[in-house]
């Protein structure tokens, strides 16, 4: 914070390529808001292709993203012989060939096959962290003072680790080369700014982002968000949603995984103060559902064969997921348990699926999203999250009704 920058300390991991930070006390301006950790991490990194080395240790020598080859040997013409835009039974140029369509590295509208040139990752000898300096803010410790920062903080080989236990307020100047670089020829690199609650949270962190990297953005994914409405009363608030979730598709395992609905309600838009299960590193994971009336947790799931626990914890969380007790489902819920009136409810209804057993993939849940605009206050409201205020009737009203004569 404003009043707090003055016992930051900051290291590195060469391991996941990765520089960060994080304050000495643990404390922070804003009251019961610990400030976490802050790092930066090269998801990829340029590749040297000319340097007779295997710079990042995969059993490969000079390997490239454009020689024509499938280095690793994991091009299948069975699933990526797709063509050159990368989609299947578009008949465009390359598809069903039999050998691998490389890409055009400038348009976005040829990304190639997958799993061959520029598509893969692993085809570049990438170089990796090779330097970090973290030097004191102000003087000549500037960016925009480039030829001072190359000479003295950008040397390949040299980690500055003497302010991960000396406080102060510091600049990140990180580095990955140097590489060859030929006249017409290109290299590409990706950087991730990356935060968690801990050492620990940013870590995991920053080993999730770089696996939904190499897969190309392409992973597992929670059913469709449903469209929620609602109604306030008196004490009680009603919610309506849709069934879209209900016939969401998972991308990678190309099957229909939907599994339920989990309501969730809150005070804050962010609904931060549900955020109370802890993964196994003492970090807080996952969303406590709202509680009916009676105390059974607001989860409505199929009749099936999935239930209880899942059978796959979240990958290096160590905790699974809730998948329901064969409530049934439902598409409209009264909430009557401890409504006050007067007060700003925030209510989330997010769908869920029983992820796959046979790949692996644990169960996942839609998002819940308010954004707040800090200079407005407006609200954003996404479809499946409602903001309401339950009241009394005014004075006076009466329920309709037919009587008869």
């Amino acid at each position: 914070g404003p009043s707090n920058w003055n016992d930051d300390l900051s290291y590195f991991d060469r391991d996941i390529n990765m520089v960060y930070c994080w304050d000495e006390d643990g404390q922070s301006d804003v009251s019961g808001r610990p400030p976490g950790y802050f790092g930066y991490k090269f998801l990829e990194s340029p590749g040297d292709p000319y340097d007779g080395t295997d710079n990042d240790a995969d059993g490969m020598v000079d390997e490239s993203r454009r020689d024509g080859i499938d280095n690793d040997g994991d091009w299948d013409p069975e699933k990526h012989d797709g063509g050159v835009d990368g989609l299947q039974n578009t008949g465009d140029e390359g598809e069903g060939d039999g050998i691998p369509t490389a890409g055009d590295q400038y348009d976005i509208r040829e990304p190639g096959e997958p799993n061959y040139e520029w598509t893969d990752l692993d085809e570049a000898d990438m170089v990796g962290l090779t330097g970090f300096a973290s030097p004191a803010f102000g003087g000549n410790n500037s960016i925009s003072n480039d030829h001072y920062v190359f000479e003295n903080f950008l040397t390949p080989g040299v980690f500055d680790s003497a302010n991960a236990n000396s406080a102060g307020d510091y600049i990140f100047i990180y580095s990955s080369g140097p590489v060859d670089l030929p006249a017409g020829e290109a290299r590409r690199f990706s950087i991730a700014l990356l935060v968690g609650q801990n050492y620990e949270d940013l870590t995991l962190n920053a080993v999730t982002a770089q696996s939904i990297y190499e897969r190309n953005y392409q992973f597992a994914k929670p059913p469709d968000k449903p469209h929620v409405t609602v109604a306030p009363g008196d004490e009680r608030v009603t919610l309506y949603w849709d069934d879209i979730a209900e016939y969401s598709i998972d991308p990678i395992s190309e099957k229909n995984d939907f599994e339920g609905y989990v309501i969730y309600r809150s005070t804050d838009p962010q609904f931060l103060d549900q955020q109370t299960i802890t993964d196994a590193y003492g970090s807080h994971f996952l969303f406590t559902p709202l509680e009916m009336v009676g105390g059974a947790p607001a989860k409505f799931d199929l009749v099936n064969d999935y239930s209880g626990l899942s059978s796959i914890p979240y990958a290096g969380h160590g905790v699974p997921y809730n998948l329901g007790s064969d409530s049934g489902i439902r598409h409209s819920f009264v909430d009557s348990n401890n409504v006050i009136n007067g007060q700003v409810y925030y209510y989330a209804v997010a769908s869920y699926d029983h992820g796959d057993d046979s790949l692996q993939i644990a169960p996942a849940e839609c998002a819940k999203q308010i954004t707040i605009n800090p200079e407005s206050n407006e609200l954003f409201l996404d479809l499946n999250t409602v903001q309401i205020v339950p009241r009394a009737p005014a004075a006076g009203y009466s329920v309709g009704g037919l009587t008869t004569a």
